[in-house]
């Protein structure tokens, strides 16, 4: 799972996602990670558009898990949170 921590829009368009993502899954990798989806087209899915991630190694591990998901089950999802 990803959090978003932003997103830019331009005439009601969706543009960049910022996000956070961690998972032990990386190993020697591990840790808190921050990325960005730039969205050069909407009509393509996420996975067509260009995706940025501050890593040493050059690898995108969001991405990469986000395409190792089955595919109906890829997506972003807004969380929503009950208060008292």
């Amino acid at each position: 799972m990803a959090l978003i921590s932003s997103v830019r829009q331009k005439n009601n368009e969706v543009k960049k996602i910022e996000y956070i993502h961690s998972t032990s899954d990386y190993g020697d990798q591990h840790g808190v990670k921050r990325g960005l989806i730039i969205v050069k087209d909407p009509s393509f899915p996420l996975e067509r558009q260009f995706w940025q991630e501050d890593d040493s190694e050059g690898c995108n591990w969001t991405k990469r898990d986000y395409l190792n998901a089955p595919q109906k089950e890829r997506g972003l999802r807004r969380l929503v949170v009950l208060t008292c």
